[in-house]
Formats: C-alpha cells, sequence, structure tokens
C-alpha cells in the first residue's frame, strides 16, 4: 500500500465519519425540517422541479440523496427511485423516513466514486434521469445543467 493510497483512504474514512455525524444533526435540525415533510411539505424547490420536468413513471437515481427526503418526495410524485449515498447512517435514516413515509424508494449505501457496481447495475443502464441535488448538478437526457440555489 503506498502512502498516497493511505491518505485517500483515511480522507474517506474521516469524510464519510463526518456525514454520519452530520446526517443526525441535520435529520433533527430546522433547516431540513423533517417535521414538516412529515406532515406533507415538499423539500424540493420550484429550480428542481423545474429542471427535472415532468417524471411520473420514470427511473430515478439521486446521487448522494443524504437522508433520502429528496428522494422520497420524487418517489412520491410517481417515479421509481434510487437514492445512494456513502454514509451508512444517511441511508440507514432514509430507508427509516421512506418507511415511515409509506413509499417504496430504494437506498444504497457505496461510495459513487468508486462503486463501479452502482453504474454497471441493470438498474442503472435503464435510467431516464440521474438527479443530484442543490448546490451540485443535474443531468437529464444527457443535457447538464446546474442548481446553485
Amino acid at each position: 500500500m503506498t502512502t498516497h493510497h493511505v491518505i485517500e483512504t483515511n480522507f474517506i474514512e474521516t469524510n464519510k465519519a463526518n456525514w454520519n455525524q452530520k446526517t443526525t444533526e441535520h435529520y433533527h435540525s430546522e433547516l431540513y425540517d423533517v417535521k414538516g415533510f412529515l406532515e406533507g411539505k415538499s423539500p424540493l424547490n420550484a429550480i428542481e422541479l423545474e429542471l427535472l420536468g415532468d417524471i411520473k413513471g420514470k427511473k430515478i437515481l439521486h446521487l448522494q440523496c443524504h437522508f433520502g427526503m429528496d428522494s422520497i418526495a420524487l418517489s412520491q410524485m410517481g417515479t421509481h427511485v434510487t437514492g445512494v449515498d456513502f454514509s451508512d447512517e444517511a441511508i440507514k435514516h432514509a430507508r427509516l423516513l421512506a418507511d415511515k413515509v409509506g413509499v417504496d424508494t430504494k437506498f444504497v449505501c457505496c461510495n459513487i466514486l468508486i462503486c463501479q457496481s452502482i453504474w454497471m447495475n441493470p438498474l442503472t443502464l435503464c435510467l431516464q434521469v440521474m438527479a443530484l441535488s442543490i448546490g451540485i448538478l443535474i443531468l437529464t437526457n444527457g443535457a447538464l445543467s446546474s442548481v446553485t440555489t
């Protein structure tokens, strides 16, 4: 094992631990408003909905889904969503939240940078929309749009 690989592995583990901690903080924070979401408030904003367009019935892969609120909201719009995040705490919270809401959103825990199985999976190969939430990018039918609000 080279020194470079050790540093990279330590960075990934440190980053994962950080996101595991942030997941619990975010889940209980007013900023994410899980209570409002459970009462029917959508976490998706107008620019996200506009960029996604008509997605009813489509298969969506939501990368870096955190604890799944946006993924679940997309499922509630009549889509088939798989949310992916490398934080096992985020995926645990996402699955619990999906159960509370009563949707069939799927969640996968993996590092999207090194998990080739997510890209070569038959589910991925027949995707119609790949999405990342605010501050990232959305890829729809090969067109890339920036979401920064």
